[in-house]
């Protein structure tokens, strides 16, 4: 109604099916042969090659949250130019990460949804605090406990960030920004008990995830595992336990080095689900069901 009648017909044309041939048919043979090809394993969107600059960013930030706290507690002096330093360089080296620094500033646009948004301000906020408390007087050290506060938050929503990959394992994954930083604050203050419990933590969590991966066929990295566990766990412990005077030093640098290879290991086994990801696996596990149901014999009815 209200267009001009003309000979002009649309470019598509939809032929209905015929009746007998809407009922799909199959050969399950043909369809999925025994040696049916897999398609090659995606590349990992998330992986230490990729993101080595994040975990510069959240050890250095960790150990700074420690030591702010440490410092607050009145275990260690305050040296506000390297912390300054410190954490301006580990916040250029996030900046330089991004794809498009131009619009690095966006990152904190999604400040109420996104807990990247969140780590960016508590990030910055806690850098910028962690310097004016430093560079005041002696004294006030409920200031100096309120910046190390916003330090730890900012570790948890680095934690928080990766929760959406939903990895298992990863939520209590011993080389997590929050426990790496609570555990820098119990070696800075040098703090018996704090390093104790939070040394037996990690050594549980790291524990259960190796044999996890043990149990699975996966490369749980023995010797590395090994080596983590004595010098970065039962050193510190032993260092505070053998000789609470002098044992400091080394149980930092071992503990800090350790720590950074627990973060490496945790963007190196974060598993992040892609579309083509997803398909993939989903053709795995078709597959194997046919073949398992092919495998079945069935009688006559």
């Amino acid at each position: 109604m209200g267009f001009p009648v003309t000979d002009v017909k649309t470019a598509i044309e939809f032929i209905p099916l015929d009746e007998r041939r809407r009922v799909p048919e199959m050969s399950l043979a043909a369809t999925v042969p025994p040696e049916m090809p897999v398609a090659a394993p995606p590349h990992k969107k998330v992986s230490l090659r990729s993101e080595w600059a994040l975990v510069i960013f959240s050890q250095v930030l960790a150990w700074l949250a420690g030591y702010m706290a440490a410092t607050a507690a009145g275990g260690v002096g305050r040296y506000a130019l390297v912390f300054g330093v410190m954490g301006v360089a580990a916040l250029a080296v996030t900046v330089a990460h991004l794809g498009k620094v131009n619009r690095a500033w966006r990152a904190v646009s999604n400040w109420r949804r996104s807990w990247l948004s969140r780590e960016v301000i508590l990030s910055s906020v806690f850098v910028a605090l962690g310097c004016a408390w430093l560079g005041m007087a002696q004294g006030r050290e409920v200031l100096g406990w309120a910046v190390a506060g916003v330090g730890f938050a900012a570790l948890f929503s680095i934690d928080r960030v990766y929760s959406v990959t939903r990895t298992p394992g990863l939520g209590g994954h011993s080389g997590g920004a929050l426990l790496n930083g609570v555990f820098a604050a119990g070696l800075l203050a040098w703090h018996g008990p704090l390093i104790v419990l939070i040394g037996a933590v990690k050594l549980l969590a790291y524990g259960m995830r190796k044999h996890r991966f043990h149990t699975e066929g996966k490369n749980a990295r023995v010797g590395t595992s090994v080596f983590r566990i004595i010098v970065g766990i039962v050193l510190p412990v032993g260092a505070w336990i053998a000789s609470p005077e002098e044992g400091l030093l080394w149980a930092v640098v071992a503990a800090a080095a350790c720590d950074t290879i627990d973060r490496c290991e945790y963007y190196e086994e974060m598993n992040v689900v892609t579309p083509r990801g997803q398909m993939i696996a989903d053709l795995e596990r078709y597959v194997d069901r046919a073949h398992k149901t092919a495998a079945i014999p069935i009688g006559p009815r």
